[in-house]
């Protein structure tokens, strides 16, 4: 459980720490928005914003199931070969 909170919070800050102060220092602060993107869209991040946007899923279990695909493939960012 706090490897996936780990790895969501790098997903959504880029960063798998709080900073020292915990979650009220993060600065901006931590949002999530519903985006109009259809429901078999993955959740979207803006790291920079510290904001997870998020599809509107018909059931817990397609949100957790999309967030938990997002945060285990997304959370390595883009590399170059």
């Amino acid at each position: 459980m706090a490897v996936q909170l780990a790895l969501l919070l790098q997903f959504i800050t880029g960063a798998a720490r709080l900073p020292l102060g915990g979650a009220a220092a993060l600065q901006p602060a931590l949002t999530i928005v519903a985006s109009s993107a259809p429901e078999d869209s993955l959740p979207s991040a803006h790291t920079c914003f510290n904001r997870l946007v998020l599809p509107k899923y018909s059931s817990f279990s397609k949100l957790h199931w999309a967030v938990s695909l997002a945060i285990s493939e997304g959370s390595q960012g883009f590399s170059f070969s």
